[in-house]
């Protein structure tokens, strides 16, 4: 492993360390995009295939928002995935939760359900008005 890719591994890591913990927000770049901003340049994380499953890319841009360094989801053969792989589909799960705030909307919902303030899918849409079938709604 050369040094160039070192680095970007030591970036992985601690993106996943510091997104973990909370520390780093991701903000959504697209529906399978998610990036941070520093003063120093940019990351972003995506699937190749827009799925949000792997393989990923995670780019590094400089503060002139230039593609200067990108990791990738790789194979050396079939069988034998390079080290970095789990790594890159851990961070993109843990961006997309942070970007998406998974965590905040699931422990509402959790509340929610614990007070019994629900109601079943579908059925109440305030402000919704029925129709007769001949009526045109607009």
């Amino acid at each position: 492993m050369s040094d160039y890719n070192t680095q970007m591994i030591r970036l992985l890591n601690a993106l996943i360390e510091r997104t973990a913990s909370g520390a780093v927000r991701w903000q959504v770049v697209s529906d399978h995009s998610f990036g941070i901003e520093t003063p120093s340049g940019a990351v972003l994380i995506e699937p190749r295939d827009n799925d949000d499953r792997p393989p990923f890319t995670l780019n590094l841009f400089d503060q002139g928002h230039r593609l200067i360094d990108s990791l990738q989801t790789e194979w050396f053969n079939e069988d034998d995935p390079f080290p970095w792989n789990t790594p890159l589909s851990e961070l993109f799960y843990l961006a997309r939760a942070s970007a998406f705030n998974v965590d905040e909307v699931s422990a509402k919902i959790l509340s929610d359900l614990d007070e019994e303030n629900y109601v079943e899918w579908g059925l109440a849409q305030p402000n919704v008005q029925s129709y007769a079938f001949d009526e045109e709604p607009f």
